[in-house]
């Protein structure tokens, strides 16, 4: 007969279940170590102790109205750059182009993976099936011998009996024992909120992108 309570002990369950667990403290580790390597490819360009942040460089144009070309040629004259009002027809189709710097870092998203939730499933079934054959086999014999006679004023008798018995019996007894195991490991991860430390490069990042304007005719 299957013992199940040394099955059950025989279990290595801090194996199974911590084996489990490291599996997944492993995974944060490496979630981690992809954040910082994203970090350092994207954001950051040159050479070690050297590195600059990649910045995206972007242009487009736009077409003034008469009264944004106006106020804009009164702004250069009070700068110096144009030298004077201009008259009507220099103000006319006049287009602002706008060149904007920002760094790459500020655009796309961080990876920040984090393990929410981990929930280990570890399920046990033992079936034992016994199976016991037996046979008998009974056979017996015997004889009988009886005599009687007359001798004088003597009467005998005589009786003889044998007899045989004999049983054999045969048993046989098998044991079968099947063992499921299954473990079930459920892990919902989420993206986590950024660092105050990497807020403060991206704000950091931010105050550096830079945004100029200048008009030029149109054609």
């Amino acid at each position: 007969m299957a013992d199940y309570g040394n099955e059950i002990s025989s279990i290595s369950l801090g194996s199974i279940i911590g084996g489990a667990l490291s599996a997944i403290v492993e995974a944060q580790s490496q979630a981690a170590h992809t954040t910082v390597n994203f970090i350092n490819e994207v954001g950051f360009e040159g050479e070690q102790g050297k590195r600059k942040p990649v910045y995206v460089d972007f242009q487009y144009e736009k077409t003034l109205t008469p009264e944004e070309a106006k106020a804009k040629s009164e702004e250069e004259s009070e700068e110096g750059a144009a030298g004077g009002t201009k008259n009507p027809a220099q103000t006319e189709n006049l287009k602002q182009v706008t060149n904007l710097k920002v760094p790459l870092l500020t655009m796309v998203p961080i990876p920040y993976i984090r393990v929410d939730d981990a929930t280990i499933d570890f399920n046990v079934k033992i079936n034992s099936v016994q199976e016991t054959k037996s046979s008998s086999d009974l056979q017996y014999g015997g004889n009988t011998e009886a005599s009687a006679g007359y001798r004088g004023f003597r009467f005998r008798t005589g009786i003889k009996l044998s007899a045989s018995i004999s049983n054999q019996k045969k048993s046989s007894t098998s044991d079968t024992v099947k063992r499921d195991y299954s473990l079930n490991v459920h892990v919902h991860a989420k993206q986590d909120d950024m660092p105050a430390g990497v807020e403060r490069l991206l704000d950091l990042l931010s105050d550096a992108s830079s945004i100029e304007n200048h008009t030029v005719k149109g054609e």
